[in-house]
């Protein structure tokens, strides 16, 4: 998934991270507001297993995280 994100041109760098519950949304949400605090030139990607519902998926959405769904 990473490989097609970066093949498409559209980005050349990115951070990126993974979600695989609820318990990790604070890191995540903390983790965004960082990289726009100092102004990164690069996104965020989220990559997003099976179990973050889509609640969690429209919290980050919400915040103008990127996100990706992966499988386990």
């Amino acid at each position: 998934m990473l490989k097609q994100v970066l093949a498409s041109k559209k980005y050349q760098k990115i951070y990126a991270t993974f979600l695989a519950n609820k318990d990790y949304l604070k890191g995540v949400l903390t983790l965004s507001f960082s990289l726009k605090k100092q102004k990164s030139k690069y996104p965020l990607f989220v990559f997003l297993t099976p179990d973050v519902s889509n609640q969690l998926e429209d919290k980050l959405k919400a915040q103008q995280i990127i996100t990706r769904r992966i499988s386990k």
